[in-house]
């Protein structure tokens, strides 16, 4: 190739990387934003009463996952056993806490830390297969982004 020339199909494909994507359109009515390697999702939907709900969707269906008494839930992702995190409103849509759904229920984080430790953790980003989990939490007046490790 002479200098100034773009590269022709043949010479592109020669240099595709050894992994590639694909595109896999969803056939569900929900935006996903996390998966796990079962190929479960983890994320949101309009439920049927025109309020945003968590979701959890596998091959089975739609789990509406429903919130901390509020209006509004969001799941973020999913670990490989299925427990899930993400937000929610509380009871009077007052606050926004991050939760944890594990075992058919829906766990506030706030319930499973320190009270005395002064954190309120306001939404769960990601979780692992270890049950680790990372999230926003206000401590003072900031926002941090946290670590949570389970307890043995």
């Amino acid at each position: 190739m002479e200098a100034g020339e773009c590269p022709s199909m043949s010479d592109a494909e020669d240099r595709r990387p050894l992994r590639r994507y694909d595109v896999i359109p969803f056939e569900f009515d929900f935006v996903p934003h996390g998966v796990n390697d079962v190929g479960e999702y983890a994320g949101q939907r309009l439920a049927k009463d025109g309020v945003t709900r968590a979701v959890r969707v596998t091959a089975r269906g739609v789990t509406d996952l429903g919130t901390l008494g509020g209006q509004f839930s969001t799941a973020r992702d999913i670990n490989d056993s299925g427990a899930i995190v993400g937000g929610a409103l509380i009871a009077g849509d007052e606050a926004y806490h991050a939760f944890l759904y594990e075992d058919g229920a829906m766990h506030d984080l706030n319930d499973l830390i320190d009270p005395d430790a002064g954190w309120e953790l306001v939404n769960a980003l990601g979780i692992n297969n270890r049950g680790e989990i990372v999230a926003v939490g206000h401590c003072g007046d900031a926002d941090r982004v946290v670590l949570l490790r389970r307890r043995p």
